[in-house]
């Protein structure tokens, strides 16, 4: 299954970054995914935390459908 994330925001910081990737390299192989970084038109707040929520959201429901312990890592 192919994941696209597009993602308003880019020159994310490095934590930022580093919790994303944290979550998306967790899904085994039968997914792939693809962030598309749109530069915003004005500031939005908080774009740094929906971004990892919606990695840790796509792990989660992965998690779910495996039958994986996911709060017990």
């Amino acid at each position: 299954m192919k994941i696209k994330i597009i993602s308003i925001g880019n020159k994310m910081p490095s934590w930022i970054k580093k919790a994303f990737n944290s979550y998306i390299s967790k899904l085994d192989c039968e997914f792939s995914s693809e962030l598309i970084e749109i530069k915003p038109e004005k500031k939005f707040s908080s774009i740094e935390q929906k971004r990892i929520l919606i990695a840790e959201q796509i792990y989660r429901a992965h998690s779910i459908l495996e039958n994986h312990p996911y709060h017990r890592e």
